[in-house]
């Protein structure tokens, strides 16, 4: 092998910021990721809120009902929407902030579970026919559930 001149090579020119360029690139996409990681975290929180607030109402609705296996129910509900929403809010601000895939996981597995249920039992299922048709009369009337507990009121003579 004949040894090269160094001084006969080409030099390779090469942009000042050409590493700069795919660095900032890089940085970008890990910002906007995170950027993403706690706004996802903040929307969970907010879930977790909610789902305090529904677990007090449903808490305070059963303490309302007479003492037995229907309120025990409705405060058992009650205890579950409370630790799912602590649940949620722990795994937000512990694993979702530092965008830790476990705590989307879990907070995927969490919240399915406890939304699911709303929406197979209330939301699909309809148990509150919230307008029903009733016949008055030679008319129909389409009433909502207020109306209805008039209409029955009315119907007692009271």
């Amino acid at each position: 092998m004949k040894p090269t001149d160094i001084s006969q090579a080409q030099p390779v020119l090469v942009p000042e910021n050409a590493g700069l360029k795919q660095d900032t690139a890089h940085e970008q996409r890990v910002m906007n990721r995170t950027i993403f990681a706690k706004a996802g975290a903040v929307a969970y929180v907010i879930w977790g809120l909610l789902h305090l607030q529904a677990a007090w109402s449903v808490y305070t609705l059963g303490r309302s009902m007479p003492s037995g296996m229907a309120s025990g129910r409705v405060l058992q509900d009650a205890w579950n929407l409370l630790w799912f929403s602590i649940l949620a809010i722990l795994a937000a601000v512990t694993l979702n902030w530092r965008n830790d895939a476990r705590g989307w996981w879990i907070n995927l597995a969490v919240l399915s579970i406890a939304d699911l249920g709303f929406v197979f039992f209330l939301l699909v299922s309809d148990p509150v026919e919230r307008s029903a048709p009733i016949e008055v009369g030679d008319e129909r009337q389409v009433m909502d559930a207020a109306d209805l507990e008039d209409f029955l009121a009315a119907a007692d003579g009271g």
